[in-house]
């Protein structure tokens, strides 16, 4: 049992003695209610200042934005750049050369405006004979680069080199004058082993004005395994050439006739001559053009039929092309 003195002691410290307390292991202690309220007022106190302590707001969270899907996330296959056409800028140019004959010491040739631009291309040769008295460039001074080039640029006719031989002894009498065998079996070789040509008799015509189409019709025929075309203008046919026309042109076969086309101005001192050689075409069955116009035998009348003539030479490389 407690004590008198013990409870005495227990009460004066404010926890109240259950009743039975006689067992010294069932004694149970009461926090007594001055405890309690002060425990109480404690937790109520703390809480307030906890609750006026300024608190640091906790940052919101951003919002980061996502990257923008980027271009190169999607297989792109780009096109390939169109080759530049290296032609678009270029122009035809005329060439002057030189060959080892005294007979045909030069010559002028004309090259279509891609003939540097693209290397693999191969072209028709015309080869066009000046007149007497005159040089390698008349036909030049004619016009016919300006009209070549005009031509060949709108498409109207196909592109072809254009040789311009010098018949140096052309105010000499023809049979003095051994150009014309130069021409044949040297200088066309020369020209197909230095420029890039179409070799074969389909792919060269041969014309001329006046003596150089005198030439054009002595080795024209002549050599007819060597022309597809043979272009007389105004021809000044030679004297002792006029009794063998029917004979050159009898024993070239009908198939490997050469084209011919014939022209001549009605007051062109040649135009008898002219006329028999074109009644001669019609008699044989040679298949020819033929072409009476009003003019004489001069630089105007040559000059008014330059792109005429360019256009039945390019008709006849177009053909064969």
């Amino acid at each position: 049992m407690v004590k008198r003195q013990e409870v005495a002691a227990l009460l004066k410290r404010g926890i109240e003695i259950p009743a039975d307390t006689g067992s010294p292991f069932k004694r149970t202690f009461y926090l007594s209610r001055k405890f309690i309220f002060a425990l109480l007022a404690a937790f109520l106190g703390i809480t307030f200042f906890a609750g006026c302590t300024p608190q640091t707001p906790t940052p919101a969270p951003k919002k980061i934005p996502l990257p923008a899907p980027s271009a190169t996330a999607e297989t792109v296959v780009a096109e390939a750049s169109p080759t530049p056409n290296p032609c678009l800028d270029a122009t035809g140019q005329v060439e002057r050369g030189t060959y080892s004959s005294v007979y045909l010491p030069e010559y002028y040739i004309f090259l279509p405006k891609c003939y540097f631009a693209d290397e693999s291309t191969r072209y028709p040769v015309l080869y066009l004979l000046h007149g007497q008295t005159f040089t390698a460039d008349q036909w030049i001074d004619l016009g016919v680069v300006e009209q070549a080039a005009a031509l060949m640029d709108a498409g109207e006719i196909p592109p072809f080199l254009i040789v311009l031989p010098l018949d140096r002894l052309s105010w000499d009498l023809v049979e003095n004058d051994p150009f014309g065998d130069v021409l044949i079996d040297e200088f066309i070789d020369f020209i197909d082993v230095e420029y890039r040509t179409l070799p074969g008799p389909e792919f060269r015509a041969l014309g001329g004005l006046s003596r150089g189409a005198g030439w054009t019709i002595r080795k024209g025929l002549q050599n007819w395994d060597r022309f597809g075309a043979l272009g007389i203008h105004s021809p000044a046919i030679f004297q002792r050439d006029a009794s063998k026309l029917d004979d050159w042109l009898a024993a070239i076969p009908a198939d490997e006739m050469p084209l011919i086309y014939l022209d001549i101005g009605d007051n062109d001192n040649e135009f008898e001559n002219a006329l028999a050689l074109a009644d001669l075409l019609a008699q044989m069955g040679v298949v020819h053009e033929w072409h009476l116009y009003t003019g004489t035998h001069d630089d105007a009348y040559w000059q008014a039929h330059i792109e005429e003539y360019l256009r039945w030479y390019g008709a006849f490389f177009e053909t064969e092309d």
